[in-house]
């Protein structure tokens, strides 16, 4: 069963404990099968998956294990993609970032421990302390069986900055510095989320509500 290799990963950051190198060799060795899951099975996982306590880890896991560019290739795109000051990250590592932030909002607002809190964390919570129970009312509500909006931040994270592949440009700058541009990247990575999310065969609420973000 080939969704299994993403339950692997699930488990490993649930449990908190890590795969034998031998059963590392053997998930990149049939990564390949994902191929033949169902699309309904995948994003059942991969709901599950974005939904726990790390999933910008786990999905740093898919991306090593060679997983995330059969189950996400949107983002797996995002590797090595260079950008410019403000950026200090790649857009992958920028990325993760935000799923990492988004994490923190969401637990937040569901009142549950947010990991990895900073003074820019404390700074976001009391600017939005006013509106907290509104928030968590606002996010209870699910979009679909299973599915409460609130865990659509995280989705909305990791796919915010998938168009910036497809429209990144280049310009040198004097002193022999690149320059990097993404001109429409918001509209095309809407299209992009629309696609993959379709394919995931999402409810149409859902899909609406990621092209609206």
């Amino acid at each position: 069963d080939s969704v299994r290799l993403l339950r692997a990963v699930r488990f490993m950051h649930q449990l908190d404990f890590t795969l034998e190198e031998e059963t590392l060799v053997q998930i990149k060795r049939l990564s390949g099968t994902l191929r033949l899951a169902s699309l309904e099975r995948l994003r059942d996982e991969l709901w599950k998956t974005l939904a726990a306590d790390k999933p910008a880890q786990a999905i740093d896991d898919l991306h090593q294990l060679g997983l995330l560019s059969y189950v996400l290739p949107e983002v797996a795109a995002l590797v090595d993609v260079e950008q410019s000051y403000p950026h200090y990250q790649d857009v992958y590592r920028h990325t993760l970032k935000t799923v990492e932030c988004a994490v923190q909002l969401r637990n937040w607002v569901q009142g549950r421990p947010v990991p990895n809190a900073t003074a820019a964390t404390l700074a976001w919570q009391k600017a939005l302390d006013p509106w907290r129970v509104r928030l968590r009312y606002h996010f209870a509500n699910p979009l679909a069986a299973g599915h409460p909006r609130v865990d659509w931040l995280v989705w909305h994270a990791l796919l915010h900055d998938i168009g910036k592949p497809a429209t990144r440009t280049s310009e040198s700058q004097p002193g022999g510095a690149m320059r990097y541009r993404f001109f429409e990247h918001e509209r095309v990575g809407a299209e992009m989320a629309v696609q993959r999310l379709t394919q995931l065969r999402f409810s149409r609420p859902e899909i609406a509500l990621a092209n609206a973000v």
